[in-house]
């Protein structure tokens, strides 16, 4: 179990989305600060990355779409800027910092009655990640910390979590190459979505389906890649169908011609 909290004041005043968003954000740009990290470090500031698909998982309680406009509230509110430091061209992930505003705002968290260290420990046995507004970390059952767990996931940005990056490497190569609509962040997602779900043959084999029948739509490939793994769209060849013996089939009329007297090579 995952314990999430925020700043009471922060969800008055931006909504409760905004709020849990800006506590993730804080804990990971923090651990970065903390450990001054290098590839973290741009612009003269520290950022984290994570895709809206890691973000949805990370929050299954908040709606995807929701995710999205409160990310964007929070640009609309110059609390956060986004950016793009990723070393694949095609790697849409968001990339987050703190503006000036967003980090004074933030001190207002620091400065709240710590609630939930007075109630209940519920979650104390459990591995828990630290989204608190005191940041205060928590210990699971073997008494490590949580810390290098939390940040071992926020380190796997990438939007597929299945197979090696190489993987997803050809998948987009395959996207531009049959579809050859513009990527952008959900797309890549999509993309990688669809071989985490399918593996990366029967993805393929759908965007070759889609460009012969001239669709664009990555909702059909996923479609023909479901019905890749199921069998229906695979190649007679490889439907397991007895091939053509005609050795055989010679020996089956020698018989039928012998029975009815007839010599076939006679």
């Amino acid at each position: 179990m995952e314990c999430h909290s925020f700043g009471v004041e922060l969800a008055t005043k931006y909504g409760i989305a905004e709020a849990l968003l800006l506590s993730y954000f804080r804990y990971y740009i923090e651990s970065a600060e903390k450990k001054q990290d290098p590839d973290k470090f741009h612009d003269g500031r520290y950022w984290t990355y994570a895709s809206t698909r890691e973000l949805a998982r990370r929050f299954p309680y908040i709606n995807r779409i929701k995710l999205l406009r409160a990310i964007q509230h929070l640009v609309d509110e110059k609390l956060i800027i986004k950016g793009n430091f990723n070393k694949l061209a095609w790697d849409k992930t968001s990339w987050y910092a703190f503006t000036e505003k967003g980090l004074q705002e933030l001190e207002v968290v620091q400065n709240e009655p710590r609630v939930v260290q007075n109630e209940p420990r519920v979650v104390q046995n459990e591995p828990t990640i630290p989204i608190l507004s005191t940041y205060s970390v928590y210990l699971g059952s073997s008494g490590n910390k949580q810390t290098d767990n939390a940040e071992a996931v926020n380190d796997n940005h990438f939007p597929g979590t299945k197979h090696d990056q190489e993987t997803y490497n050809e998948a987009v190569s395959a996207y531009e190459k049959h579809i050859k609509t513009p990527l952008t962040a959900s797309v890549v997602e999509e993309i990688c979505a669809i071989v985490d779900d399918f593996g990366l043959e029967a993805t393929i084999y759908g965007f070759r389906t889609a460009s012969r029948n001239n669709v664009r739509k990555l909702g059909y490939v996923e479609t023909c890649a479901r019905n890749y793994v199921a069998g229906g769209d695979k190649p007679k060849r490889q439907r397991g169908k007895p091939k053509n013996d005609v050795t055989a089939t010679a020996e089956a009329m020698r018989k039928i011609l012998e029975q009815s007297g007839d010599d076939l090579f006679g």
